[in-house]
């Protein structure tokens, strides 16, 4: 049973709607979250390394990616489902832009890395 203060209960949630994030959060959102992602890409733009926190199915550090085709990005999020999607994803988009971001399986409350190895 979902309980907002427990993290394991929000896992779990996020585990079940993985599959079916993406098209779910543009129904959600009315398409709207494509221009939000957008802007905040345009923001980062000049960032080398960018981490994507709670980066779920890497919509926004995809975008990023492909904006950016000398940079990487580290996706971080705690639920493991939604970075699998992510990965498929990144897989699809071929070997050399899967050299260019890595996957993290971790808690955005305690994130296991240095702030000066990322930029954005």
């Amino acid at each position: 049973m979902y309980h907002q203060t427990a993290p394991e209960s929000i896992q779990a949630l996020f585990a079940s709607i993985a599959k079916n994030y993406d098209r779910a959060n543009s129904i959600f959102s009315f398409g709207l979250h494509k221009k939000w992602n957008n802007k905040l890409i345009h923001a980062v733009k000049n960032a080398e390394r960018l981490l994507d926190l709670c980066s779920g199915t890497g919509e926004i550090a995809f975008g990023f990616l492909e904006k950016n085709p000398h940079s990487e990005a580290i996706l971080l999020d705690f639920c493991a489902e939604m970075l699998s999607v992510a990965q498929v994803k990144g897989k699809a988009k071929g070997k050399e832009f899967c050299e260019r971001f890595e996957i993290m399986i971790a808690d955005a409350t305690a994130v296991p890395l240095n702030a000066e190895c990322v930029d954005a």
